[in-house]
């Protein structure tokens, strides 16, 4: 039995290894338009991923707004906001 209940969870943690990524991203386009799209903190290459889907919705007239979650100060105590402004500007151009 204990060998069973091994081998179930080794072949599931295969399944979400191999097919874990279409169980969070469709592959289908969003149905008509959406009110926003919200991009939440995580890891650097994460939050990357999600700004450029969120400016890709915007860019394609389905979201009329985004909304970035950002902290207010860094480790170092710079004021973030103006940063990531001007990092969105550079990257994504003023509109």
């Amino acid at each position: 039995m204990f060998l069973f209940l091994v081998g179930a969870v080794v072949l599931a943690g295969l399944f979400v290894l191999v097919f874990g990524d279409r169980l969070l991203i469709s592959q289908r386009s969003p149905i008509g338009t959406v009110n926003g799209a919200v991009v939440l903190q995580g890891s650097f290459e994460g939050e990357r991923a999600r700004i450029a889907g969120a400016v890709k919705l915007l860019q394609q007239g389905i979201a009329p707004r985004a909304l970035l979650s950002v902290p207010n100060v860094s480790f170092w105590g710079e004021s973030i906001p103006p940063i990531a402004r001007g990092y969105l500007e550079r990257r994504y151009g003023q509109a």
